[in-house]
């Protein structure tokens, strides 16, 4: 008989450790994959940026060429010939 209360509860035993083990290891993974989309999205917005910024300063100096031209077609001209 005490044998068998032993069995009975370490079978219990057994299978709430079990079950507190796969907790675990869900959690871990969980925090993995929660980590893993978090670089993921990092790595997104680099990209991104690597590809937006770099033209923004060829395109704003050639903003100012072109205004800076623009202006300069108009000096010395009669204002009557201008539109």
């Amino acid at each position: 008989m005490i044998e068998s209360v032993r069995q009975a509860e370490q079978r219990r035993f057994e299978v709430r450790k079990a079950s507190i083990e796969d907790r675990k290891e869900q959690e871990i993974n969980e925090a993995k994959l929660d980590v893993r989309q978090k670089i993921d999205s990092v790595q997104t917005q680099i990209r991104l940026a690597a590809v937006v910024l770099p033209p923004i300063p060829a395109l704003a100096l050639a903003g100012m060429v072109f205004i800076r031209r623009r202006a300069q077609e108009t000096e010395g001209v009669a204002r009557e010939r201008l539109r």
